[in-house]
């Protein structure tokens, strides 16, 4: 008979918590695409940029960008919500009155947080990457909002064996990769602690020994050379002055193979890529030595496997967080989800900026959010069994 009532409570309790998770989902999306996004759209259609047609598929196209943040809200928030309108209509004591622990109360709590945390990784490897590139799409035929979808520029540092800055390509993807625009700066000797200000191209022209701008290159693989055409190669001095200018119709430079890999890769920000195709691109920048991009790309990478499972952690600990005095007016337990949700937001952003600038192990600083999340959400449910 208890087995029998578990099961009626499982999914009778599963059901309220998939329809709220799925109301909050809803509602945290189009409160999130409504001020910008929405905007952007409607203005696109009156500037008769994009047809109506057109401007929905924009809309929808949004959408995957906008569920990587809201899904995680809608678990923690859904989960609070639910317990605490069962603690308030007294049905949470009714429920442990006849013999159910707490603790039971979370197995089909738990099985709606795990699908909502495969909702997040499907979203994540297939519906974001998939929405992104038919974004990149719709851009490049309609020709709206096209300057966000293009990068100003790809940069890559080819280093000399002994570990040394001795070329630095930038590549203007204007036209097709294989026809973009080219400038490639020479180093002489670069000391270690020049190596920061060199990368940042602050204060680098007096190491900078020759410059070769093109109007198009293509890669030669079977001569591991750039072939260039219709550009000027500079000389400078020492003193970072130029000396003389030479145009020419065509040349070549030679660079490492890795180079052309990396700027032909056909994805550039993380979120446009699966976890394979990131995890290729972090192999690729690390055996060319791109250590500043390879690690941004490695905290994206390990993120990967550790942000889904705050979903199911925000979905389980908010039971705890939402429960309240029966016929009580107050709400604490949502008080405690908006700040939650803000300390984790911030803890994400400090953690991937010391994972990218190197203050913290790539391992770590993805590791990091999801160990904050657990620990905050347990001393705030501990708190509100202590205030009841």
């Amino acid at each position: 008979m208890i087995r029998r009532v578990n099961t009626i409570l499982d999914r009778y309790l599963a059901q309220r918590m998939g329809l709220i998770s799925l109301f909050a989902l809803v509602l945290f999306t189009v409160a999130w695409l409504a001020p910008e996004i929405l905007f952007r759209a409607v203005r696109g259609i009156a500037d008769k940029e994009l047809t109506v047609a057109q401007g929905l598929l924009y809309l929808a196209l949004q959408v995957p960008g906008v569920l990587a943040y809201c899904i995680p809200i809608a678990a923690l928030f859904s989960s609070v919500f639910l317990f605490r309108q069962l603690s308030l209509s007294s049905e949470l004591v009714a429920i442990q009155a006849a013999g159910i622990s707490f603790k039971r109360l979370l197995l089909p709590i738990g099985m709606v947080g795990l699908a909502l945390t495969g909702l997040f990784v499907l979203n994540q490897e297939v519906l974001q990457p998939q929405a992104l590139k038919s974004l990149k799409h719709l851009s490049n035929t309609t020709g709206f909002q096209k300057q966000e979808q293009v990068p100003p520029f790809v940069t890559f540092v080819e280093r000399s064996d002994n570990g040394q800055m001795s070329k630095f390509l930038i590549i203007l993807p204007e036209a097709a990769p294989e026809q973009s625009q080219f400038i490639c700066l020479f180093f002489n000797t670069v000391s270690k602690e020049m190596k920061t200000q060199i990368e940042g191209l602050e204060n680098a022209s007096q190491y900078i020994t020759r410059i070769v701008t093109a109007q198009s290159s293509q890669w030669d693989a079977s001569n591991s050379v750039w072939l260039l055409n219709q550009g000027w190669l500079y000389t400078l001095g020492n003193d970072g002055i130029y000396k003389t200018s030479q145009a020419f119709q065509k040349a070549s430079v030679k660079t490492t193979p890795l180079a052309a890999k990396i700027i032909a890769f056909p994805y550039i920000k993380a979120p446009e890529m699966n976890v394979l195709e990131l995890g290729h691109y972090v192999d690729l920048l690390t055996r060319a030595g791109q250590t500043n991009d390879g690690r941004f790309f490695s905290v994206k990478w390990v993120q990967r496997f550790t942000l889904p499972w705050v979903v199911f952690i925000f979905s389980v600990l908010g039971c705890a967080i939402g429960i309240e005095r029966s016929r009580s007016r107050k709400n604490l337990g949502l008080t405690y989800t908006a700040l939650l949700l803000l300390l984790y937001n911030v803890m994400v952003s400090i953690t991937t900026t010391m994972g990218n600038v190197g203050v913290l192990p790539v391992w770590l600083s993805g590791l990091l959010p999801m160990a904050f999340a657990t620990a905050s959400g347990l001393a705030v449910g501990q708190l509100r069994r202590l205030e009841l």
